[in-house]
């Protein structure tokens, strides 16, 4: 009882250990310069650079090290685009008002836009009996996600991510309270009408 009290000790001593190293080592991560390509979007110059172009746009902070991570991927892509195809950043502690409109809940958030919409996050609930069901749900301030089931093959690129291939096909869509996919809730746009949009 003794030995495995003290293994016990030992092995949750050396996880707590580890965390604060890993933690120390992700504070710690440099800032990596933006490319050239990359545009600052601020509330001022948003319709400017968005109008006309299909931009990703990345949501971060300074202080968080996933966003610094995320640096050197977003130079490369910078890096291979060009004409209405852009990237662009915008800092959500100097522009909040931008990560609120795009409901942005957790940082780093990738969004991708055409003219300045959410050109993924629209799901347009039609007037039908589980239609009407679920615009009462929203209405009523109860949360909800998208999940998705498909049906093909997928290939592993890493632990926990895959790519699904040509075979693939897309099934169905269900509205849960948690979905699998972390930001897949829907939020009501501000009025509810006959066809209601809502951002996913």
């Amino acid at each position: 009882m003794q030995t495995t009290l003290i293994v016990f000790v030992i092995i949750f001593g050396l996880i707590i250990i580890l965390y604060y190293v890993a933690k120390a080592k992700m504070k710690n991560i440099p800032m990596v310069s933006d490319h050239e390509n990359i545009i600052n979007i601020t509330e001022n110059n948003f319709n400017q650079y968005t109008k006309g172009n299909i931009v990703l746009v990345d949501f971060w902070a300074g202080w968080c090290a996933p966003c610094k991570m995320m640096a050197p991927i977003l130079n490369d892509v910078a890096n291979d685009l060009n004409g209405n195809y852009k990237v662009g950043k915008v800092d959500i502690e100097k522009f909040q008002s931008l990560a609120n409109k795009f409901k942005v809940r957790s940082i780093p958030t990738l969004i991708l836009l055409k003219d300045g919409k959410d050109l993924m996050g629209e799901v347009e609930i039609l007037p039908t009996p589980c239609g009407n069901i679920l615009k009462e749900l929203l209405k009523a301030g109860i949360t909800l996600g998208i999940s998705s089931r498909g049906m093909g093959s997928v290939k592993e690129l890493a632990e926990g991510t895959v790519e699904v291939q040509d075979d693939f096909n897309l099934i169905s869509f269900d509205f849960v309270s948690n979905p699998s996919t972390v930001g897949a809730f829907m939020f009501p746009e501000e009025t509810l009408n006959e066809s209601v949009s809502h951002k996913v």
